[in-house]
């Protein structure tokens, strides 16, 4: 864990990052991520398929963010990661693949996983 975290004597996350909330994901990473949904190469899209947004809301979303759609990808990951204790990484995985049909974001996902981050806040150490 990174200084600031130990000296807070925040809990530590466990080992598998796939069970991390989607919050932690360094922000780095995050951003990425955001950047690649919003271009919306998907097979279905991201509200459709995180299944938390009421055609309305995702009406009201999309308007909101266009013309450029940036933003929507952290919106939804933002409101669907923070509903409930099971929408974490692995989750996030498996929709993005299944059912987005987007490996391309899983493979960011997974190299971030490989990284040294702390354990209590998700900042990459060095």
């Amino acid at each position: 864990m990174c200084g600031e975290c130990v000296e807070n004597d925040k809990s530590q996350q466990p080992h598998d990052r796939d069970n991390w909330p989607i919050y932690k994901i360094e922000n780095g990473c995050l951003e990425e991520i955001c950047k690649l949904l919003d271009l919306d190469r998907s097979a279905k899209s991201l509200m459709v398929a995180l299944g938390c947004f009421s055609a309305n809301e995702a009406a009201l979303i999309t308007k909101e963010f266009m013309p450029s759609g940036c933003g929507i990808a952290k919106r939804a990951l933002d409101r669907w990661g923070a509903s409930k204790k099971e929408n974490n990484v692995g989750a996030l995985k498996k929709i993005l693949e299944e059912t987005m049909q987007r490996v391309d974001v899983v493979n960011v996902i997974e190299d971030w996983e490989k990284k040294r981050v702390c354990h209590g806040c998700g900042v990459k150490l060095n």
